[in-house]
């Protein structure tokens, strides 16, 4: 059995195991975020996927792991923090010391017995409690009668340590560290005795994910602990590393590999329907064409709107003889980004093949023209490119001397041409400032306060007098034309 191929079947059909146990606690309040942002390990920013659990943790002042659990923003004010049953009591309690003068409350709503499944697995949506980010996983709670025993399987992704052996341990030591740690975010508790350990080269032991036909059992495991293993020929077992063995890997022995969690890239949705896609490809290119398509119909399973797996099974299906999917696929694509070139492009040479001119012929000319406003629109872009250097450049010069007259009129001249009247506004007030009288700073005004519908005749009345002055035709003109 080859060890990469029994990963790609772990990421793509996914794993189903059931949880220990929970209790769904709310927390609300006016400062709900402030406190918890203060109490807990993950940065609560980073709750961007609506209705989604994140792993989390809770630390003693010495850095220590108190408790592990998941985390939900439901808004600013609400939050649901699901948590060991066990635990329950003492993690509230712990809590709510730190409550002095905020308006916080934490209530128990609900005891839950839940699964947690990833892959294919998770796409049903029967019996669904929430979408949950597992460590680098992305998968869903699901609601079961009552949990198994099978807590093993947790073992792969490090979720086995995640619930039952950090308690009392280095979260730097943790895959707790991997998943719902953010040293970046402020103070919390625990914090400065963790960001010690990590500028200090890290936690002494890490945790990894080895997968082997080795019996490991009979290895010495001076290279670190293992947590657990499952599977009978294929060995995956978490280890925590010492840091000797995560730079020298190859000590572990022969027949392995060996997965850093946070390396591990292609466990979203999006992600895995990448995954499915490449691998598609590979059987497109071997000529296994119905395979491919399985793998393309997977891909879209995953994330519906993968263009690239909607491209390749239209042109599978084209080539299979069943121009009525191809065509619906293209359409599919065109929905979803209508100046989509390929996608017009592969239609006209659907209907070339059905033997309809007119169609392929229409279809040629929309993707012609698409493809001429693509150039445009990347010639446009190299062209802002362009100006934004130019300008940095004139910026560079201002801030050694702010009253260079000429690099003054070129920095507003290019936030102009770039529609920037923001950055605009305050070299034009500093270049009226040092010269009123100019005629460009007067014309420069006058652009600003007619972009702004401010723009009066006594000011433009003003601009035209300083022009006329010092006899700038230029200026002038641009002038005569500013309120046509």
């Amino acid at each position: 059995m080859n060890l990469l191929s029994t990963l790609d079947e772990l990421i793509t059909d996914g794993v189903c195991v059931s949880l220990p146990p929970q209790t769904l606690l709310r927390v609300t309040g006016q400062d709900a975020y402030t406190f918890l942002q203060g109490q807990f390990t993950q940065n609560l920013n980073n709750l961007t996927e609506k209705e989604t659990f994140y792993p989390c943790s809770r630390l003693s002042s010495r850095g220590l792991i108190k408790f592990n659990f998941f985390i939900k923003k439901i808004d600013q004010k609400t939050y649901q923090v699901l948590c060991l049953r066990e635990v329950t009591q003492e993690l509230i309690e712990d809590l709510e010391k730190f409550i002095i003068s905020e308006d916080v409350s934490i209530v128990e709503e609900r005891e839950a017995c839940l699964e947690y499944r990833s892959g294919l697995k998770s796409l049903s949506e029967k019996n669904l409690f929430s979408k949950a980010i597992f460590g680098h996983d992305h998968g869903s709670f699901f609601e079961v009668e009552k949990p198994k025993a099978n807590y093993e399987i947790l073992a792969l992704f490090g979720m086995y340590s995640f619930f039952f052996s950090d308690e009392g341990k280095l979260i730097s030591n943790s895959i707790s560290a991997t998943c719902g740690l953010d040293l970046g975010k402020g103070c919390f508790v625990g914090q400065e005795v963790v960001s010690k350990i990590e500028n200090n080269r890290g936690g002494a032991e890490y945790p990894f994910l080895v997968l082997s036909e080795n019996d490991f059992k009979k290895i010495n495991e001076t290279f670190g602990t293992r947590i657990m293993e499952f599977k009978d020929r294929i060995v995956f077992s978490e280890f925590k590393l010492k840091r000797e063995f995560r730079v020298h890997q190859s000590n572990l022995g022969d027949n392995s590999i060996i997965l850093d969690y946070g390396k591990l890239k292609i466990f979203s949705s999006s992600g895995k329907s990448h995954f499915l896609f490449l691998k598609a490809v590979d059987l497109i290119n071997k000529g296994e064409r119905s395979k491919a398509k399985e793998q393309l119909e997977e891909s879209l399973r995953f994330y519906s709107k993968n263009l690239d797996a909607l491209e390749a099974l239209g042109v599978v299906s084209a080539e299979l003889g069943d121009f009525e999917a191809a065509h619906q696929f293209m359409d599919k694509i065109i929905e979803f980004e209508p100046k989509h070139v390929m996608a017009r492009a592969n239609k006209s040479l659907f209907y070339m093949r059905e033997g309809k001119i007119d169609e392929a012929e229409r279809e040629k000319e929309i993707s012609t023209k698409l493809s001429m406003d693509t150039l445009d629109k990347e010639l446009e872009s190299e062209k802002i490119k362009k100006i934004n250097n130019q300008r940095e450049m004139y910026l560079e010069v201002l801030e050694i001397d702010s009253i260079d007259k000429f690099a003054l009129e070129k920095y507003i001249e290019l936030s102009i041409d770039l529609g920037d009247y923001s950055s605009a506004r305050e070299k034009i007030d500093q270049f009226l400032k040092i010269d009123p009288e100019n005629p460009k700073a007067n014309l420069f005004n006058c652009k600003d306060l007619k972009f702004k519908d401010k723009l009066d005749q006594e000011t433009l009345d003003l601009a035209k007098k300083y022009a006329a002055k010092k006899n700038d035709k230029k200026v002038m003109d641009q002038l005569e034309k500013i309120l046509m």
